[in-house]
């Protein structure tokens, strides 16, 4: 048995003392009245090891000026020792300031400190930590040399300095081995301290040792913007990686006024290609309260000055995310010809929206967002796609958007998402484009009357591989009146125009425009190494609103490759109406212009209620050299009854007989009838020497006629053909030709009253 000696318990107890006296926790006052009068006397206490504990408490209990930086170094640096560092105020009001040409507080390798704004330690916010000077190194919060895990929380930030690489809490180099990590920015309200600063958050880190885990989330940032200069929210530069920035919200409570040309704000800016894992969500951008509240987000000056919401240039290692950010109630005014974009995807590889779907907009009412363009052709983009990679955009919405220009004469042309004529692999799945509920959700209310004005829902230049999947789009309207040439000032629902691209499963319908032509889809991508397939829901509802132009509305408009298995198939296709009063407008269910193709089991209904005397051509081929169309069980019906000086419908047209066409299984019907000068016929085919046709069933209920030279001896065929009710094709000798041999098959039947097909 052990025998414990005086002296033992004498030497036992000095020892549990002394340990109680290194680990215990401290707390120390700062203010005119307390233990320390500034903060950096307190933290060069905790530096010169005075302070030497493991928790350490510094309450605010007073305002303090600061004539020089508050530096806290790492624990272990020095004599610095401490476990943690916690500041707080015990009174409201109370204000850190400063007006240095250097950092106000700066965390140099410290860990584990926490700024907590809230009077001890609950309720809102409530310390102001304020650094007045502009100059270019002046900062309100620095983490530099390895500054780990802490957490600035609740407080009023404010800054001016006007450094392009300033910023009011600047992420900084280090000397360390890790970078400036984990470190995070909560529930702040962070604002200019009487000037404004370029940046409001700015990393800029060190090769090898990124900044990288830090996370800005639940502040309000608002009058931030400088004047003088482009500026940035958010910057998360070179050597930054794998930051959260969410469920902030951004705003400006006055009108914002730029001073001069060619200034870009930036809301949120991540520019390294070298960083990944950003995650950008829940921040609300617009207005002039938190949450995209009261008044809108105001910017208005006659210079070319430019807006991005939330921008990324990033890696593409792991993909970065962008959901649920809302972006709303704006007002913006500029005369660059590209002033606003929702979300530009620089490069990177980036989900857009496949957790929760992003807002740009509202989902009803009209112009929660207006951009007014003040030069010829702007452009305005909801959401702009230029990386090479891969690209995923999904489950957003863009609507109640309105772009217009300050001279009626001008275009501003609009594009919700655009991709970019760039490689790389873009998903581009059920995102809404409009409105559900509410007309004219996406305006363009320029007249333009004298430059062609773009409106285009979904547009794809991308030379990689696109995915248009289950998108609706609808209630989109271009009032754009200038008329030069078709497809030069398009209204279009879904464009691609290089690259192969699926177009599946997409709703388009109440599209309306009053130049030239409307088109659901338009198909340009010519790349003889592409693959085009277009097989959709519905397209309807499309209009033209000019009363006296000569104007197209078409359903899909197909220029594609001549070397690839193409497909348009599956679509349903109605309800087209034209004000035009000139009858050489013409509505067309799908156009098939150049390429190779396969035109299968697509439902085309037109004419339906259409009593103006327009051409109307179910399906049409341009059938030039080099084409070759396969048109396999379609269902055709043209409807209607016109008056006066008709144009000519068609179920089926062809323009010119030197392609290849293979027409099988279709069904044709032209129940169009009236009219005193044109004629409504099932089919028009002229003397095409590379044709097929068979098994088709041609219906004509209306007026027809023939059309082109029929050699007398077949009129006398036909007008005894006629004579019947219904027919097989057999039965009748066509000209040399038209031949069974040549193509017109024995198997085709025809139900007639007169003879609805016609010959060239």
């Amino acid at each position: 048995m052990k025998t414990f000696t005086f002296r033992t318990v004498i030497l036992s107890l000095s020892i549990l003392l002394s340990l109680s006296q290194v680990y215990a926790d401290v707390t120390k006052t700062v203010g005119t009245s307390g233990n320390y009068s500034t903060l950096k006397l307190a933290f060069d206490a905790i530096n010169a090891g005075t302070i030497k504990t493991g928790a350490i408490t510094l309450q605010i209990i007073g305002n303090t000026n600061e004539t020089a930086t508050a530096v806290l170094n790492a624990s272990g640096s020095g004599s610095a020792s401490y476990t943690t560092v916690t500041i707080f105020p015990t009174g409201n009001g109370y204000t850190i300031t400063g007006n240095l040409n250097a950092s106000l507080i700066e965390l140099n390798g410290a860990d584990n400190v926490t700024l907590d704004g809230r009077v001890n330690q609950s309720g809102a916010a409530n310390l102001n930590i304020v650094n007045t000077n502009t100059n270019s190194s002046a900062r309100t919060i620095l983490f530099d040399n390895d500054a780990v895990t802490n957490t600035l929380m609740y407080c009023y930030l404010k800054g001016a300095c006007t450094s392009s690489t300033g910023g009011i809490v600047y992420f900084g180099t280090t000397t360390g081995s890790t970078g400036n990590n984990n470190n995070v920015i909560d529930h702040c309200n962070i604002t200019n301290s009487g000037s404004r600063p370029a940046n409001v958050i700015y990393s800029q880190g060190t090769s090898g040792k990124v900044n990288s885990g830090n996370s800005i989330s639940n502040n309000n940032i608002y009058n931030t913007f400088t004047t003088a200069a482009s500026s940035n929210a958010i910057y998360v530069g070179g050597y930054s990686t794998a930051w959260t920035i969410t469920g902030n919200s951004f705003y400006e409570t006055t009108t914002f006024i730029p001073q001069e040309d060619l200034y870009t704000y930036n809301v949120i800016k991540i520019n390294n290609t070298s960083g990944n894992s950003f995650d950008v969500s829940d921040n609300y951008i617009g207005g002039s309260a938190p949450q995209c509240g009261g008044s809108a987000f105001t910017v208005n000056a006659a210079k070319a000055h430019s807006f991005q919401c939330i921008y990324l240039n990033v890696g593409a290692t792991t993909a970065s995310s962008v959901q649920n950010n809302i972006i709303k109630n704006i007002s913006y005014t500029s005369n660059s010809t590209n002033p606003w974009q929702g979300i530009n995807v620089n490069a990177g590889a980036v989900n857009i929206g496949t957790i929760t779907g992003n807002t740009i907009g509202a989902t009803t009412g009209t112009a929660s967002i207006t951009v007014t363009g003040q030069v010829n052709n702007t452009n305005v983009y909801g959401i702009y796609l230029a990386g090479t990679v891969t690209v995923n955009c999904q489950n957003n919405s863009i609507g109640s958007f309105t772009a217009a220009n300050s001279t009626a004469s001008n275009a501003t042309n609009f594009y919700g998402i655009y991709k970019k004529n760039t490689a790389g692999t873009t998903t581009i799945n059920n995102n809404t484009i409009g409105s559900a509920s509410t007309a004219n959700s996406i305006q363009t209310s320029s007249t333009s009357t004298t430059t062609d004005q773009i409106v285009i829902g979904i547009y794809s230049a991308g030379t990689g591989s696109t995915s248009i999947f289950n998108n609706t789009i609808d209630n989109i309207s271009n009032s754009g009146t200038s008329s030069n040439a078709l497809y030069s000032n398009n209204t279009v629902g879904i464009g691609t125009y290089d690259g192969s691209n699926t177009i599946n499963g997409n709703l388009v319908h109440d599209i309306s425009a009053a130049n030239y032509t409307t088109v659901a889809i338009l198909q340009q991508s010519t790349t003889n190494t592409t693959v085009q397939t277009i097989t959709n829901k519905s397209l309807y509802n499309l209009s033209n609103t000019n009363s006296s132009s000569v104007i197209s509305v078409i359903g899909i408009s197909y220029n594609g490759s001549k070397s690839s298995t193409n497909t348009i198939g599956q679509n349903f296709i109605h309800s087209f109406s034209v004000s035009s009063s000139d009858n050489t407008s013409v509505m067309t269910g799908i156009d098939l212009i150049s390429g190779a193709v396969t035109c299968s089991n697509n439902i085309i209904n037109l004419g339906i209620g259409i009593t103006n005397n327009l051409g109307i051509l179910g399906i049409r081929e341009n059938g030039i050299a080099g084409q070759s169309n396969i048109v396999l069980f379609n269902t055709v019906y043209i409807a209607g009854n016109p008056s006066g000086t008709t144009a000519n419908t068609y179920a089926y047209y062809s323009v010119t007989n030197k392609g290849t066409t293979d027409i099988r299984n279709d069904i044709f019907v032209n129940a169009r009838s009236g009219g005193t000068t044109g004629k409504h016929y099932v089919i028009s085919i002229p003397g095409i020497a590379s044709l097929n046709i068979d098994y088709n069933d041609y219906y004509f209920t209306g007026t027809g006629g023939l059309l082109g030279s029929i050699a007398s001896s077949d009129k006398t065929n036909l007008a005894a053909w006629q004579a019947g009710t219904s027919h097989d094709v057999n039965s009748l000798s066509i000209n040399s030709g038209f031949t069974t041999a040549g193509g017109i098959s024995a198997h085709d039947y025809y139900t007639s009253a007169v003879l609805p097909i016609a010959f060239d």
